[in-house]
């Protein structure tokens, strides 16, 4: 299982992106089974840490990590249909560990991207951008404002209708989340969880964010309101939980996709959100694998789509992109 810092120093503190249903690709001798009325599609022999945007011209545009020694880059690939995806290319390329992509399409079709890298020894957040995703900006350090010990990692992003956008990321002081502005500025950052990791975010039409995280194997929420005020965090019941993932539908709805412990495996399952209230969670995958590390999105047509990481035995298996029908 993969666990980000703020999950790792969590758990030291408590020690000492088929339409028949339940089809997939081959991985080893097992595939990951996708829940009745998807369809999914073996997009990378190996990958994690996925980010999947549905590209304004049409199309999918996703980013993923690798986390194989010697190769831990972030890489880009794209499709037009979903079922075949172009050779991935690496993304300005670093001297060391780059990781945890988080993408957005901006109105004029650029993309930015944001991922967490040790290219100057430590950690800190870089965005670079591109218009083709073929080539991609020198990467720019997000200005801090921060302490020297609080380096920052496993960034994720949502655009605002402002044309702005809302950034969380972590730190070892926890979860730090900021906007910038249509014309660049960055607000101050704010602490909004402690003890916490692996932020999702999403943003609806009215400007309401919501942020959900993992903090000791359980998943939170919280909303923000147009105007800077936040709710508290409300806890997710459920079996142990990690990886969370969020996509709105524009609506006021809001679909989750998460990492829970099934068994002796990590499945996904998923939630919805709709008149004031979360559903339980119910399976979007089985199988004896692991699946984690989902990246969730509503489509224009208001279908569904995700990617994520599969993996059998600790051995990397693929990378999968799932469409609902």
């Amino acid at each position: 299982m993969v666990r980000s810092l703020a999950t790792l120093i969590a758990a030291a503190a408590l020690t000492g992106c088929g339409a028949n249903g339940m089809q997939g690709a081959p991985i080893g001798d097992a595939a990951p089974q996708v829940a009745q009325g998807w369809q999914s599609v073996k997009v990378a022999p190996e990958g994690t840490a996925p980010c999947l945007v549905s590209r304004k011209a049409g199309g999918y545009a996703l980013a993923y990590a690798t986390d194989k020694l010697g190769d831990r880059h972030v890489y880009f690939t794209s499709s037009s249909d979903g079922e075949r995806w172009t050779p991935p290319v690496v993304v300005a390329k670093g001297p060391l560990s780059d990781e945890a992509p988080a993408l957005c399409e901006d109105a004029s079709g650029t993309l930015h991207l944001f991922f967490g890298s040790n290219r100057t020894e430590r950690y800190a957040v870089y965005e670079t951008t591109s218009t083709d995703g073929q080539g991609w900006s020198a990467p720019e350090a997000l200005p801090s404002d921060l302490k020297d010990d609080q380096d920052g990692n496993f960034p994720a992003i949502a655009p605002l209708p402002s044309g702005g956008l809302a950034i969380a990321y972590e730190t070892y002081a926890g979860i730090r989340f900021r906007t910038r502005s249509a014309q660049g500025k960055w607000s101050n950052g704010e602490t909004v969880a402690t003890t916490a990791g692996e932020p999702a975010l999403t943003a609806g039409p009215d400007g309401k964010i919501t942020l959900a995280y993992a903090s000791y194997q359980k998943l939170y929420v919280r909303t923000r309101t147009a105007q800077g005020t936040w709710t508290s965090a409300s806890a997710l019941t459920g079996a142990p939980a990690e990886s969370p993932a969020l996509a709105a539908d524009g609506k006021g709805g809001l679909w989750l996709v998460h990492a829970q412990e099934t068994g002796d495996f990590l499945n996904l399952a998923e939630r919805s959100y709709a008149n004031g209230r979360w559903s339980e969670a119910t399976a979007f995958t089985l199988g004896e694998t692991d699946d984690q590390t989902p990246s969730a999105l509503f489509l224009p047509d208001g279908k569904r789509a995700v990617a994520w990481s599969s993996s059998k035995a600790g051995r990397a298996s693929g990378l999968y992109f799932a469409r609902s029908q």
